[in-house]
Protein backbone atom coordinates (compact mmCIF):
# COMPACT_ATOMS: atom_id res chain seq x y z
CA UNK A 1 0.00 0.00 0.00
CA UNK A 2 2.73 2.32 0.50
CA UNK A 3 4.66 1.69 -2.87
CA UNK A 4 1.47 2.93 -4.59
CA UNK A 5 1.09 5.80 -2.19
CA UNK A 6 4.45 6.66 -3.06
CA UNK A 7 4.42 5.20 -6.80
CA UNK A 8 0.96 8.07 -7.02
CA UNK A 9 3.14 10.93 -5.21
CA UNK A 10 6.20 10.35 -7.63
CA UNK A 11 3.54 10.27 -10.83
CA UNK A 12 2.37 13.90 -9.43
CA UNK A 13 5.31 15.43 -8.61
CA UNK A 14 6.77 13.97 -12.39
CA UNK A 15 3.23 15.43 -13.81
CA UNK A 16 3.27 18.65 -12.02
CA UNK A 17 7.17 20.03 -11.54
CA UNK A 18 8.31 17.58 -15.09
CA UNK A 19 5.50 16.64 -18.06
CA UNK A 20 3.16 20.08 -17.59
CA UNK A 21 5.73 22.57 -17.08
CA UNK A 22 7.91 21.54 -19.83
CA UNK A 23 4.83 21.04 -22.16
CA UNK A 24 4.60 24.67 -21.84
CA UNK A 25 7.83 25.59 -22.19
CA UNK A 26 7.95 23.52 -25.43
CA UNK A 27 4.47 25.22 -26.69
CA UNK A 28 6.56 28.25 -26.56
CA UNK A 29 9.20 26.92 -28.49
CA UNK A 30 6.91 26.03 -31.08
CA UNK A 31 5.34 28.81 -31.52
CA UNK A 32 8.17 31.48 -31.31
CA UNK A 33 11.09 29.13 -33.03
CA UNK A 34 13.92 30.93 -33.00
CA UNK A 35 13.13 33.79 -30.78
CA UNK A 36 12.90 31.58 -27.92
CA UNK A 37 15.32 28.83 -26.42
CA UNK A 38 14.26 26.44 -23.29
CA UNK A 39 16.09 25.98 -20.27
CA UNK A 40 14.30 23.66 -17.94
CA UNK A 41 15.68 21.97 -14.44
CA UNK A 42 13.20 20.31 -12.20
CA UNK A 43 12.20 23.04 -9.87
CA UNK A 44 15.12 25.36 -10.09
CA UNK A 45 15.00 26.76 -13.92
CA UNK A 46 17.71 29.23 -15.10
CA UNK A 47 18.43 30.20 -11.49
CA UNK A 48 20.59 26.41 -10.90
CA UNK A 49 23.04 28.41 -13.72
CA UNK A 50 23.91 31.27 -11.77
CA UNK A 51 25.66 28.79 -8.84
CA UNK A 52 27.24 26.52 -12.24
CA UNK A 53 28.48 29.19 -13.85
CA UNK A 54 30.79 30.68 -10.69
CA UNK A 55 31.59 27.35 -10.24
CA UNK A 56 32.97 26.63 -13.83
CA UNK A 57 34.01 29.88 -14.71
CA UNK A 58 34.43 32.34 -11.55
CA UNK A 59 32.09 34.84 -12.58
CA UNK A 60 28.28 33.76 -11.76
CA UNK A 61 26.84 35.94 -15.19
CA UNK A 62 29.33 34.12 -17.65
CA UNK A 63 27.46 30.91 -18.59
CA UNK A 64 24.53 32.88 -19.88
CA UNK A 65 26.39 35.92 -21.62
CA UNK A 66 28.12 32.77 -23.72
CA UNK A 67 24.83 31.39 -24.07
CA UNK A 68 23.04 34.70 -25.21
CA UNK A 69 26.42 35.67 -27.52
CA UNK A 70 25.78 31.95 -28.91
CA UNK A 71 22.02 33.17 -29.83
CA UNK A 72 21.96 36.76 -30.25
CA UNK A 73 18.86 37.28 -31.70
CA UNK A 74 16.69 35.14 -29.57
CA UNK A 75 13.93 37.72 -27.88
CA UNK A 76 13.58 35.65 -24.41
CA UNK A 77 14.16 32.45 -22.64
CA UNK A 78 11.39 30.37 -21.73
CA UNK A 79 12.41 28.87 -17.90
CA UNK A 80 10.99 27.40 -14.91
CA UNK A 81 10.49 28.34 -11.41
CA UNK A 82 8.74 25.09 -9.00
CA UNK A 83 5.82 24.16 -11.49
CA UNK A 84 5.65 28.27 -12.99
CA UNK A 85 6.69 29.38 -16.31
CA UNK A 86 9.55 32.23 -16.02
CA UNK A 87 10.70 34.11 -19.08
CA UNK A 88 13.96 36.10 -19.12
CA UNK A 89 13.27 38.68 -21.74
CA UNK A 90 16.43 39.38 -23.31
CA UNK A 91 15.68 41.87 -26.24
CA UNK A 92 14.70 45.55 -25.16
CA UNK A 93 11.61 46.10 -27.57
CA UNK A 94 10.24 43.20 -25.63
CA UNK A 95 11.19 43.92 -22.15
CA UNK A 96 10.33 48.03 -22.96
CA UNK A 97 6.53 47.01 -21.99
CA UNK A 98 7.77 45.08 -18.63
CA UNK A 99 9.40 48.04 -17.70
CA UNK A 100 6.42 50.68 -18.87
CA UNK A 101 3.83 48.81 -17.91
CA UNK A 102 4.64 47.80 -14.29
CA UNK A 103 1.31 48.13 -12.86
CA UNK A 104 0.44 45.07 -15.04
CA UNK A 105 2.96 43.15 -12.06
CA UNK A 106 3.95 42.26 -8.75
CA UNK A 107 7.72 42.12 -7.57
CA UNK A 108 8.71 38.44 -6.50
CA UNK A 109 9.43 38.36 -2.45
CA UNK A 110 13.40 38.09 -2.72
CA UNK A 111 13.98 40.76 -0.18
CA UNK A 112 10.53 41.29 0.93
CA UNK A 113 9.99 41.52 4.68
CA UNK A 114 6.36 42.16 6.78
CA UNK A 115 8.04 44.53 8.94
CA UNK A 116 11.49 45.67 7.05
CA UNK A 117 10.23 46.10 3.66
CA UNK A 118 6.34 45.81 3.03
CA UNK A 119 5.96 49.51 2.19
CA UNK A 120 8.92 50.36 0.65
CA UNK A 121 9.42 51.74 -2.74
CA UNK A 122 10.56 48.93 -3.73
CA UNK A 123 7.61 46.74 -2.98
CA UNK A 124 4.84 49.15 -3.06
CA UNK A 125 1.49 48.87 -5.51
CA UNK A 126 1.26 50.83 -7.94
CA UNK A 127 -0.95 53.91 -6.30
CA UNK A 128 1.47 53.68 -3.02
CA UNK A 129 4.61 54.14 -5.13
CA UNK A 130 3.52 56.96 -6.97
CA UNK A 131 2.58 58.72 -4.16
CA UNK A 132 6.28 57.89 -2.39
CA UNK A 133 7.73 58.91 -5.60
CA UNK A 134 5.64 61.90 -5.39
CA UNK A 135 7.06 62.93 -2.05
CA UNK A 136 10.45 62.45 -2.85
CA UNK A 137 10.98 63.08 -6.27
CA UNK A 138 12.07 66.70 -5.97
CA UNK A 139 14.81 66.14 -3.37
CA UNK A 140 16.09 63.71 -6.34
CA UNK A 141 16.45 65.95 -8.96
CA UNK A 142 19.67 67.37 -9.68
CA UNK A 143 19.32 70.94 -8.80
CA UNK A 144 18.58 70.35 -5.56
CA UNK A 145 21.32 67.66 -5.36
CA UNK A 146 23.51 69.90 -6.02
CA UNK A 147 23.16 71.95 -3.32
CA UNK A 148 24.58 68.28 -1.38
CA UNK A 149 28.18 68.30 -2.61
CA UNK A 150 29.75 69.90 0.15
CA UNK A 151 28.63 67.16 2.07
CA UNK A 152 29.81 64.49 -0.19
CA UNK A 153 33.01 65.81 -0.85
CA UNK A 154 33.39 66.80 3.45
CA UNK A 155 32.36 63.00 4.20
CA UNK A 156 34.44 61.51 1.38
CA UNK A 157 38.20 63.68 2.27
CA UNK A 158 37.41 63.23 6.20
CA UNK A 159 37.03 59.34 5.58
CA UNK A 160 40.32 58.90 2.75
CA UNK A 161 42.34 60.99 5.48
CA UNK A 162 41.42 58.48 8.54
CA UNK A 163 39.64 55.19 7.45
CA UNK A 164 41.29 52.15 7.09
CA UNK A 165 41.39 51.21 3.26
CA UNK A 166 42.57 47.96 3.46
CA UNK A 167 39.26 46.55 2.05
CA UNK A 168 38.04 49.15 -0.33
CA UNK A 169 34.56 47.82 -0.94
CA UNK A 170 34.04 47.86 3.48
CA UNK A 171 35.28 51.70 2.73
CA UNK A 172 33.34 52.52 0.19
CA UNK A 173 29.86 51.29 1.90
CA UNK A 174 31.03 52.82 5.10
CA UNK A 175 31.49 56.19 3.31
CA UNK A 176 28.29 55.70 0.84
CA UNK A 177 26.14 55.19 4.10
CA UNK A 178 27.60 57.99 6.04
CA UNK A 179 27.08 60.42 2.81
CA UNK A 180 23.13 59.13 2.05
CA UNK A 181 22.15 59.35 6.20
CA UNK A 182 24.16 62.97 6.41
CA UNK A 183 22.59 64.48 3.13
CA UNK A 184 19.08 63.08 3.50
CA UNK A 185 18.16 62.41 7.11
CA UNK A 186 18.05 64.10 10.60
CA UNK A 187 21.33 64.01 13.18
CA UNK A 188 18.95 61.41 15.46
CA UNK A 189 19.23 58.88 12.72
CA UNK A 190 23.09 59.32 12.77
CA UNK A 191 25.57 57.46 14.87
CA UNK A 192 22.93 54.70 16.38
CA UNK A 193 24.52 51.57 17.31
CA UNK A 194 22.50 48.24 17.14
CA UNK A 195 23.34 45.14 18.49
CA UNK A 196 27.42 46.51 18.67
CA UNK A 197 27.02 47.67 14.75
CA UNK A 198 26.63 51.04 13.20
CA UNK A 199 23.06 50.89 12.13
CA UNK A 200 24.10 50.92 8.38
CA UNK A 201 25.78 48.01 9.04
CA UNK A 202 23.36 46.16 10.53
CA UNK A 203 20.52 46.98 8.30
CA UNK A 204 22.96 45.81 5.33
CA UNK A 205 23.77 42.61 6.99
CA UNK A 206 19.95 42.28 7.57
CA UNK A 207 19.24 42.50 4.11
CA UNK A 208 22.34 40.58 2.36
CA UNK A 209 21.01 37.67 4.90
CA UNK A 210 17.30 38.21 4.32
CA UNK A 211 18.16 38.10 0.43
CA UNK A 212 20.95 35.22 0.58
CA UNK A 213 18.33 32.83 2.85
CA UNK A 214 15.69 33.89 0.15
CA UNK A 215 17.65 32.72 -2.58
CA UNK A 216 20.00 30.18 -1.07
CA UNK A 217 18.51 28.42 1.69
CA UNK A 218 16.34 25.76 -0.39
CA UNK A 219 13.29 25.24 2.48
CA UNK A 220 12.43 29.45 2.54
CA UNK A 221 12.77 28.80 -1.38
CA UNK A 222 10.59 26.55 -1.73
CA UNK A 223 8.10 27.91 1.34
CA UNK A 224 8.22 31.46 -0.42
CA UNK A 225 7.78 30.06 -4.03
CA UNK A 226 4.94 28.17 -3.08
CA UNK A 227 3.20 30.41 -0.88
CA UNK A 228 4.64 34.34 -1.89
CA UNK A 229 4.00 36.63 1.24
CA UNK A 230 1.74 33.99 2.93
CA UNK A 231 5.08 31.92 3.80
CA UNK A 232 6.64 34.47 6.36
CA UNK A 233 5.33 33.43 9.84
CA UNK A 234 4.73 30.00 8.64
CA UNK A 235 6.15 27.18 10.28
CA UNK A 236 9.47 29.50 10.12
CA UNK A 237 13.30 27.91 10.34
CA UNK A 238 15.51 28.38 13.29
CA UNK A 239 17.42 30.66 11.04
CA UNK A 240 14.43 32.80 9.93
CA UNK A 241 13.05 33.43 13.78
CA UNK A 242 16.98 34.89 14.55
CA UNK A 243 16.38 37.45 11.01
CA UNK A 244 13.23 37.97 12.54
CA UNK A 245 14.30 39.26 16.22
CA UNK A 246 16.79 40.83 14.74
CA UNK A 247 14.53 42.81 12.44
CA UNK A 248 12.10 43.86 15.59
CA UNK A 249 15.15 45.35 17.46
CA UNK A 250 16.18 47.39 14.39
CA UNK A 251 12.51 48.45 13.88
CA UNK A 252 10.16 48.29 16.83
CA UNK A 253 13.25 48.94 19.55
CA UNK A 254 15.53 51.00 17.56
CA UNK A 255 13.59 53.32 14.43
CA UNK A 256 9.64 53.40 15.73
CA UNK A 257 11.18 55.30 19.20
CA UNK A 258 12.77 58.29 16.93
CA UNK A 259 9.84 58.27 14.52
CA UNK A 260 7.16 58.33 17.40
CA UNK A 261 9.50 61.55 18.89
CA UNK A 262 9.50 62.93 15.62
CA UNK A 263 5.74 63.24 14.77
CA UNK A 264 4.92 64.30 18.75
CA UNK A 265 7.79 67.25 18.22
CA UNK A 266 7.26 68.11 14.49
CA UNK A 267 7.31 72.01 13.59
CA UNK A 268 6.15 72.51 9.80
CA UNK A 269 8.32 74.70 7.67
CA UNK A 270 11.34 73.97 9.22
CA UNK A 271 14.70 72.03 7.54
CA UNK A 272 13.25 69.34 5.89
CA UNK A 273 14.72 66.38 5.64
CA UNK A 274 13.15 63.01 4.24
CA UNK A 275 11.49 61.66 7.18
CA UNK A 276 9.88 65.38 7.96
CA UNK A 277 8.86 65.39 4.24
CA UNK A 278 7.01 62.05 5.11
CA UNK A 279 5.90 63.26 8.58
CA UNK A 280 4.18 66.42 6.93
CA UNK A 281 2.56 63.52 4.79
CA UNK A 282 1.30 61.94 7.86
CA UNK A 283 -0.09 64.38 9.94
CA UNK A 284 -2.14 65.90 6.71
CA UNK A 285 -3.32 62.57 5.20
CA UNK A 286 -6.29 62.79 2.73
CA UNK A 287 -9.11 59.91 3.07
CA UNK A 288 -8.77 59.15 -1.29
CA UNK A 289 -4.98 59.03 -0.59
CA UNK A 290 -2.50 55.11 0.36
CA UNK A 291 -3.07 55.59 4.14
CA UNK A 292 0.77 56.82 5.61
CA UNK A 293 2.07 54.40 8.46
CA UNK A 294 4.75 55.20 10.84
CA UNK A 295 6.07 51.31 9.94
CA UNK A 296 6.52 53.12 6.75
CA UNK A 297 8.49 55.76 8.07
CA UNK A 298 10.82 53.48 9.46
CA UNK A 299 11.14 51.19 6.03
CA UNK A 300 11.90 54.43 4.23
CA UNK A 301 15.09 54.83 6.17
CA UNK A 302 16.16 51.37 5.71
CA UNK A 303 15.13 51.28 1.83
CA UNK A 304 16.59 54.53 0.92
CA UNK A 305 19.98 53.83 3.03
CA UNK A 306 20.60 50.38 2.29
CA UNK A 307 19.82 50.87 -1.65
CA UNK A 308 21.80 53.79 -2.11
CA UNK A 309 24.76 52.53 0.13
CA UNK A 310 24.72 49.22 -1.55
CA UNK A 311 24.72 49.62 -5.11
CA UNK A 312 26.74 52.80 -5.16
CA UNK A 313 29.40 51.43 -3.08
CA UNK A 314 29.46 47.90 -5.11
CA UNK A 315 29.63 49.60 -8.86
CA UNK A 316 32.29 52.16 -7.62
CA UNK A 317 34.44 49.60 -6.64
CA UNK A 318 33.72 47.60 -9.47
CA UNK A 319 34.94 50.98 -11.81
CA UNK A 320 37.75 51.21 -9.46
CA UNK A 321 38.87 47.75 -10.35
CA UNK A 322 38.67 48.11 -14.15
CA UNK A 323 40.79 51.96 -13.70
CA UNK A 324 43.49 49.23 -11.75
CA UNK A 325 43.42 47.12 -15.19
CA UNK A 326 43.25 50.30 -17.84
CA UNK A 327 45.93 52.01 -16.35
CA UNK A 328 46.73 54.28 -19.91
CA UNK A 329 42.41 55.50 -19.33
CA UNK A 330 43.56 55.97 -15.52
CA UNK A 331 46.16 58.42 -16.43
CA UNK A 332 44.34 59.96 -19.21
CA UNK A 333 40.91 60.36 -16.63
CA UNK A 334 43.18 61.53 -13.97
CA UNK A 335 44.77 64.56 -15.83
CA UNK A 336 41.02 65.50 -17.54
CA UNK A 337 40.27 65.87 -13.21
CA UNK A 338 43.42 67.76 -12.63
CA UNK A 339 42.38 70.00 -15.51
CA UNK A 340 38.68 70.56 -14.63
CA UNK A 341 39.16 70.78 -10.67
CA UNK A 342 42.56 72.29 -10.51
CA UNK A 343 43.39 73.27 -7.16
CA UNK A 344 39.97 73.60 -5.37
CA UNK A 345 39.34 71.27 -2.44
CA UNK A 346 36.07 69.90 -3.64
CA UNK A 347 34.89 68.85 -7.08
CA UNK A 348 32.04 71.13 -7.34
CA UNK A 349 28.69 70.52 -9.70
CA UNK A 350 30.07 72.99 -12.55
CA UNK A 351 32.81 70.42 -12.46
CA UNK A 352 31.25 67.48 -13.35
CA UNK A 353 29.53 67.68 -16.40
CA UNK A 354 32.91 68.68 -17.52
CA UNK A 355 34.55 65.25 -16.65
CA UNK A 356 34.06 63.52 -19.81
CA UNK A 357 36.07 61.03 -19.74
CA UNK A 358 35.30 60.07 -16.13
CA UNK A 359 31.94 59.49 -17.03
CA UNK A 360 32.69 57.98 -20.15
CA UNK A 361 34.70 55.34 -17.83
CA UNK A 362 31.86 54.94 -15.30
CA UNK A 363 29.44 53.83 -18.27
CA UNK A 364 31.56 51.39 -19.43
CA UNK A 365 32.33 50.20 -16.40
CA UNK A 366 28.14 49.60 -16.18
CA UNK A 367 28.32 48.41 -19.45
CA UNK A 368 30.88 45.83 -18.95
CA UNK A 369 29.93 44.45 -15.49
CA UNK A 370 26.92 45.83 -13.76
CA UNK A 371 26.43 45.14 -10.32
CA UNK A 372 22.99 44.85 -10.50
CA UNK A 373 21.95 42.35 -13.37
CA UNK A 374 18.39 42.62 -13.62
CA UNK A 375 15.47 45.01 -12.06
CA UNK A 376 13.85 42.92 -9.06
CA UNK A 377 11.62 39.57 -11.13
CA UNK A 378 8.07 40.19 -11.54
CA UNK A 379 4.64 38.51 -11.27
CA UNK A 380 2.02 38.84 -14.12
CA UNK A 381 -0.75 39.77 -12.00
CA UNK A 382 -3.52 38.77 -14.82
CA UNK A 383 -2.78 37.26 -18.71
CA UNK A 384 -1.14 40.08 -21.38
CA UNK A 385 0.43 40.40 -24.29
CA UNK A 386 4.33 41.44 -25.42
CA UNK A 387 4.01 41.98 -28.62
CA UNK A 388 2.95 38.45 -29.75
CA UNK A 389 4.42 36.91 -26.71
CA UNK A 390 1.44 36.10 -24.38
CA UNK A 391 2.25 36.33 -20.85
CA UNK A 392 -0.09 33.90 -18.63
CA UNK A 393 -0.92 35.45 -15.33
CA UNK A 394 1.07 33.73 -13.09
CA UNK A 395 4.44 33.94 -14.92
CA UNK A 396 7.29 35.06 -13.84
CA UNK A 397 8.97 37.26 -16.11
CA UNK A 398 12.52 39.27 -15.42
CA UNK A 399 13.50 41.89 -17.65
CA UNK A 400 17.08 41.05 -18.62
CA UNK A 401 18.62 44.38 -19.08
CA UNK A 402 22.31 43.76 -18.54
CA UNK A 403 21.67 41.02 -22.33
CA UNK A 404 22.00 43.96 -24.80
CA UNK A 405 25.77 44.80 -23.45
CA UNK A 406 26.96 41.68 -24.25
CA UNK A 407 25.66 41.69 -28.02
CA UNK A 408 27.50 43.13 -31.30
CA UNK A 409 24.35 43.96 -32.39
CA UNK A 410 24.02 47.03 -30.34
CA UNK A 411 27.88 47.51 -28.95
CA UNK A 412 30.92 47.34 -31.36
CA UNK A 413 33.19 44.59 -30.06
CA UNK A 414 31.24 44.01 -27.29
CA UNK A 415 33.88 42.10 -24.91
CA UNK A 416 36.20 44.71 -25.23
CA UNK A 417 36.61 47.45 -22.52
CA UNK A 418 36.78 50.90 -24.39
CA UNK A 419 35.19 53.21 -22.64
CA UNK A 420 36.03 56.04 -25.86
CA UNK A 421 33.54 54.14 -27.25
CA UNK A 422 31.25 56.94 -25.17
CA UNK A 423 32.52 59.72 -26.38
CA UNK A 424 31.13 59.01 -29.91
CA UNK A 425 28.07 60.08 -31.24
CA UNK A 426 26.20 56.73 -31.08
CA UNK A 427 27.83 54.65 -29.20
CA UNK A 428 25.06 52.52 -28.98
CA UNK A 429 24.27 51.31 -32.47
CA UNK A 430 20.90 50.32 -32.20
CA UNK A 431 19.06 52.06 -29.74
CA UNK A 432 15.37 52.25 -28.60
CA UNK A 433 16.21 54.15 -25.59
CA UNK A 434 16.23 50.59 -23.56
CA UNK A 435 19.10 49.10 -24.86
CA UNK A 436 21.81 50.40 -21.65
CA UNK A 437 19.47 51.17 -18.64
CA UNK A 438 21.80 50.64 -15.84
CA UNK A 439 19.28 52.22 -13.60
CA UNK A 440 16.47 50.69 -14.93
CA UNK A 441 13.62 52.55 -16.68
CA UNK A 442 10.28 53.20 -16.69
CA UNK A 443 7.85 54.57 -13.81
CA UNK A 444 9.86 52.32 -11.30
CA UNK A 445 13.39 53.20 -12.59
CA UNK A 446 16.04 54.27 -9.53
CA UNK A 447 14.65 57.33 -8.21
CA UNK A 448 18.18 57.99 -7.00
CA UNK A 449 20.04 57.95 -9.78
CA UNK A 450 20.97 61.33 -9.79
CA UNK A 451 22.54 61.06 -6.34
CA UNK A 452 24.36 57.99 -7.30
CA UNK A 453 25.62 59.47 -10.48
CA UNK A 454 26.81 62.23 -8.99
CA UNK A 455 28.09 60.53 -5.61
CA UNK A 456 30.34 57.86 -7.93
CA UNK A 457 31.87 60.75 -9.66
CA UNK A 458 32.99 62.83 -6.55
CA UNK A 459 34.02 59.65 -5.03
CA UNK A 460 36.19 58.19 -7.43
CA UNK A 461 37.24 61.82 -8.68
CA UNK A 462 38.93 62.26 -5.65
CA UNK A 463 40.23 59.60 -4.58
CA UNK A 464 42.11 59.41 -8.19
CA UNK A 465 43.63 62.76 -7.37
CA UNK A 466 44.92 61.48 -4.13
CA UNK A 467 45.53 57.31 -4.74
CA UNK A 468 47.02 54.94 -7.77
CA UNK A 469 44.76 52.55 -8.12
CA UNK A 470 46.30 49.25 -8.40
CA UNK A 471 45.16 45.47 -8.80
CA UNK A 472 46.92 42.99 -7.08
CA UNK A 473 47.57 40.58 -10.55
CA UNK A 474 49.42 37.64 -8.15
CA UNK A 475 45.46 36.45 -7.11
CA UNK A 476 42.63 34.87 -9.00
CA UNK A 477 39.75 37.77 -9.47
CA UNK A 478 36.09 36.32 -9.52
CA UNK A 479 32.66 37.65 -9.53
CA UNK A 480 30.29 35.72 -7.21
CA UNK A 481 26.52 36.85 -6.78
CA UNK A 482 26.10 38.01 -3.25
CA UNK A 483 22.44 40.05 -3.95
CA UNK A 484 24.89 42.34 -6.01
CA UNK A 485 27.42 41.27 -8.67
CA UNK A 486 31.08 41.98 -6.59
CA UNK A 487 34.68 41.22 -7.52
CA UNK A 488 36.76 38.47 -4.66
CA UNK A 489 38.67 38.72 -3.23
CA UNK A 490 37.58 42.44 -1.42
CA UNK A 491 41.01 43.18 -0.83
CA UNK A 492 41.87 43.02 -4.74
CA UNK A 493 41.84 46.61 -5.34
CA UNK A 494 44.15 48.60 -3.53
CA UNK A 495 44.74 52.90 -3.05
CA UNK A 496 48.58 53.74 -3.36
CA UNK A 497 48.93 57.31 -1.87
CA UNK A 498 50.80 59.54 -4.77
CA UNK A 499 53.09 62.41 -4.13
CA UNK A 500 51.40 65.80 -4.49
Amino acid sequence: MICYICLAGLAIFLYVYVIHIYAKLLFLKLKHGKDCQISFLPLFGDYFYLTKSFKKYGDATEIFKQRYQNNPNIKFIASNILNKVFLFVHDPEYYKSILVNHENYTKVEILYHPKLSSTSILFGEPQKVKQQRNLLGEAFTFEKLKQRTPIINQVLLEKLEKDDKTNILDFLTKTSSDIIIKTFFCKELQDIIVQGNDITTEMIDLITELGNMQMNDFYVSIKLALMGRKAFGFLPSKKEKLLDARIDRLIDDTLMPIIKNKIANYKPNQNQDFIDLYINAYLNQKPNEPKITELELCQLFVSIVSAGTDTSSHQIAITLYYLGIERQAQEEIRQEIFNVVGDEVEIQPQHLGKLVLLNAFIQEAFRMKSTVIQPLTRIAKETHYIKNLKIEKGTYVSAFTTAPSWNDKYFDDSNKFDYKRWLNQRPIKEDNGYVFVPFSAGGRNCIGQHMAMMTMKIMIGQILRKYDVTVDTSVKVTFPLVLFIQYSPKNLVKLEKRKQ
